[in-house]
């Protein structure tokens, strides 16, 4: 695993999977489903704050590291103490 032993896995998140229910008037609704719940490494890698339309917003990017699953795919999310973190990128570190 490039360097990640087990005892760095210490955050437990749960993996959710997007799925769109039809709301009958051509459109959907997207709900998640949770799929399981995984021990991972959880790394501040950014952090901005701005200032935009009268008001100051802020974003954090993380980086998480966790033993492969072949499931995971961007789009999906995790849910880690109380906060919704979308997947925008997978990466097998151990395929060169």
């Amino acid at each position: 695993m490039s360097g990640l032993s087990i005892g760095d896995l210490r955050h437990r998140l749960s993996l959710q999977a997007p799925e769109d229910v039809d709301d009958g008037a051509g459109g959907f609704s997207r709900n998640y489903r949770t799929l399981g719940a995984v021990w991972a490494r959880v790394s501040v890698i950014a952090a901005n704050q701005q200032f935009a339309e009268q008001r100051f917003e802020q974003s954090t990017h993380f980086q998480i590291d966790l033993r492969w699953r072949a499931d995971i795919a961007a789009g999906m999310r995790f849910v880690f103490r109380e906060r919704f973190l979308l997947i925008h990128a997978v990466r097998d570190l151990d395929d060169a």
